[in-house]
């Protein structure tokens, strides 16, 4: 049988499941990668964890696919799809164990803001597939985002 690609199609993973795609029950998610710095470095870190990146540019997806083959990364992969997609339609309820959403857009403008990443509707899809006790972590530099993520955050159940 031939190595997982790090690149996976989302209605692959969503028909065939964890096990199947990555080899894992359990997943550290990264929502909107980027570069995938965080991702590749944090999967090269922690060998024995599968971490699974979640990004809207196909052209991102595809060069960390390419950059996490260089480094021969088995434990690392990565879906072209909007975040809410992949939670809602393509992960089952509580097997993320760790999320990172590091710097997302702030979308700055005020009619911008329905675009931001960290929203209600996100959070309460997120909650459904954390695994209790699960971690979140959410980094910005931007002072805005970061009193609208705290008020985001509080308003939600515990």
């Amino acid at each position: 049988m031939s190595e997982p690609k790090p690149v996976v199609a989302a209605e692959t993973l969503r028909e065939r499941g964890l096990s199947a795609c990555l080899g894992a029950e359990r997943v550290v998610l990264e929502l909107g990668f980027g570069r995938a710095e965080l991702l590749l470095e944090l999967a090269e870190q922690n060998p024995g964890r599968t971490y699974l990146g979640v990004e809207v540019s196909r052209k991102r997806v595809l060069k960390a696919g390419k950059r996490a083959e260089r480094r021969e990364l088995r434990n690392v992969f990565m879906i072209h799809a909007p975040a809410e997609y992949v939670l809602e339609r393509v992960l089952p309820p509580g097997v993320v164990e760790e999320v990172w959403v590091n710097c997302p857009d702030p979308w700055p403008k005020k009619r911008h803001w329905r675009r931001r990443l960290v929203q209600a509707p996100l959070l309460e899809l997120l909650a459904r597939a954390l695994l209790p006790g699960a971690l979140l972590h959410i980094a910005t530099d931007h002072e805005g985002y970061r009193d609208w993520i705290a008020e985001v955050l509080a308003k939600q159940d515990a």
